[in-house]
C-alpha cells in the first residue's frame, strides 16, 4: 500500500479498496439495479430504479473513463482493448441519454432499459474476465492508490448528483 493510500485510510469518510474490488462492487450494484427493475411492478417503482441505474452508470462511466482506463492505458499499453471499451461506453451513454429523455410511461421506456441492461451486463462480464485479470497480474499499477482515487471521485460525483 502506498503512502497516499495510507493517508486516505485515516480519512474514514473515504473507504480504501483495491481498484478492481472497488469497480467490481460497483458493477454488482448496477446489475442488482437492473434485476430490481425487472422485478418491479409499478411504474413509479420502475421510474425510481431507472433513476438509480442512470446515476450509477453515469458515475461508473466517469470513474472508468477518467481514472481507471487512463491508468491502464498509460501503464499497460492496452490501447486496442480500451478503444473497444470506449466505443461500448459510447453506446451506453447514448442509451442513457435516450432513456433520460423519455417519459417513464413511454412505450419504449421498458425496452430501452432492458436493452441497456443486457448491454451493460455483457460489458461488465467482458471487463471482469478479460481486462481485470490483466490488471491484477500487473505489478505496474498500484491498485490501492487507484482504488483511493476512484473512491474519492465517486464521493465527489455522488455529492454533485445529490445537489441537483
Amino acid at each position: 500500500m502506498t503512502n497516499i493510500a495510507r493517508e486516505i485510510l485515516f480519512d474514514r469518510s473515504i473507504p480504501v479498496f483495491d481498484a478492481i474490488d472497488f469497480l467490481t462492487q460497483g458493477h454488482q450494484e448496477i446489475i442488482n439495479y437492473f434485476d430490481n427493475y425487472n422485478r418491479a411492478k409499478s411504474l413509479s417503482e420502475k421510474q425510481q430504479i431507472a433513476k438509480k441505474i442512470c446515476k450509477a452508470l453515469t458515475i461508473n462511466l466517469h470513474l472508468e473513463d477518467d481514472i481507471f482506463y487512463q491508468e491502464v492505458k498509460r501503464t499497460l499499453m492496452e490501447k486496442g482493448w480500451l478503444s473497444a471499451i470506449t466505443m461500448e461506453h459510447s453506446v451506453v451513454k447514448y442509451l442513457l441519454s435516450e432513456i433520460e429523455g423519455l417519459d417513464a410511461d413511454s412505450a419504449v421506456y421498458d425496452i430501452k432499459i432492458k436493452v441497456l441492461g443486457e448491454h451493460v451486463k455483457y460489458l461488465i462480464k467482458e471487463k471482469q474476465t478479460k481486462l481485470f485479470p490483466k490488471v491484477n497480474r500487473s505489478n505496474k499499477i498500484d491498485r490501492w492508490k487507484l482504488g483511493a482515487q476512484l473512491a474519492a471521485r465517486q464521493s465527489f460525483l455522488e455529492n454533485a448528483f445529490a445537489s441537483k
